[in-house]
């Protein structure tokens, strides 16, 4: 769902002629993004109705750097294989350079592991993991520091919230 900042506008603010794609397959999360989604007029940010789970989008040159982000998604992706296979499919085109960042519910604290559960208990399976789980996420690509870790530690500008009330942990890997 589109909030605020969105990630096209942070990332237009650093360079406006970005470009940025973001893929989803909630009719919900279209209708916001029809309205919400706007560029700069050096950049472009384009809405694509599809499903992670076959990531067969060709929308970038893909000769050049690229940056996929995976936040607050692969929790819904309960098995590691499937989960492999994704970002496999993902990372195969691009080009060295280019950027995976992934953030995902963490084991690191009880609270965390009973959210997921109420997920699934509810029909929607989820799987918290550990740091370790999501370091091999990325697998052959070169962590960026401070490597895995809670969110609120990934380049704080500010005070960080109580480890316990975090619950999401990410990193940033780059292609070699």
């Amino acid at each position: 769902m589109p909030t605020a900042p969105n990630l096209h506008e942070v990332v237009q603010g650093v360079d406006p002629a970005s470009r940025v794609v973001y893929v989803d397959n909630d009719p919900i999360v279209l209708v916001h993004a029809r309205a919400l989604l706007t560029s700069s007029s050096h950049g472009s940010t384009a809405y694509l109705d599809a499903d992670l789970s076959c990531p067969e989008v060709r929308a970038f040159d893909f000769s050049r750097p690229i940056a996929i982000s995976l936040l607050a998604i692969l929790q819904f992706i309960t098995d590691d294989a499937e989960a492999y296979r994704i970002i496999d499919a993902l990372l195969e085109p691009l080009a060295p350079g280019s950027a995976l960042a992934i953030s995902t519910v963490t084991a690191h604290n009880e609270q965390a592991v009973l959210g997921a559960k109420a997920y699934t208990a509810r029909g929607i399976p989820a799987r918290p993991r550990t740091d370790d789980e999501v370091r091999r996420l990325f697998r052959d690509l070169d962590l960026v520091d401070p490597g895995v870790t809670l969110v609120s530690r990934w380049r704080p500008t500010g005070p960080t919230p109580d480890d316990f009330h975090v619950q999401m942990s990410g990193g940033i890997a780059v292609k070699r």
